[in-house]
């Protein structure tokens, strides 16, 4: 009887915990794409997700966590472009964090940066073309 007392509380226990497992699907996909590499659908997703249910505090946490992880790759990606004087391509990376979180500091600045260079950029070849007309 004792056996079946314990067995008895070992299936509850563990339904228990079952039900603290998050099973919203757009959750679950969400997190499934982004591992896949589709980091905006994937976002798209969690952000569902985080409609469906705004109490969860488990899908609120993965939706942050992972924006902040996608900012941060963009973020690096088009300092990157930004250092190489790929400038379009750069934009629109800071412009694409700026979808996520309008109000990213870091993005701001790279855009400023990056118009700062195609001003510099369009300064010099006006004194180049100046400097070859005086000539």
């Amino acid at each position: 009887m004792r056996l079946i007392g314990y067995l008895l509380s070992i299936v509850l226990i563990l339904t228990g915990c079952a039900t603290f497992t998050n099973r919203n699907e757009a959750f679950l996909e969400g997190k499934q794409l982004i591992a896949q590499g589709q980091l905006d659908a994937g976002l798209k997703k969690l952000e569902q997700a985080a409609y469906e249910e705004p109490a969860s505090k488990e899908i609120r946490a993965v939706l942050f966590r992972e924006r902040e992880a996608i900012i941060n790759k963009t973020l690096f990606e088009a300092d990157k472009l930004l250092a190489s004087n790929n400038l379009d391509a750069a934009e629109m990376k800071y412009r694409r964090v700026l979808e996520i979180k309008s109000n990213e500091e870091r993005a701001r600045d790279g855009l400023d940066a990056l118009n700062l260079s195609r001003y510099q950029s369009a300064t010099i070849n006006r004194a180049k073309k100046c400097w070859i007309e005086m000539m």
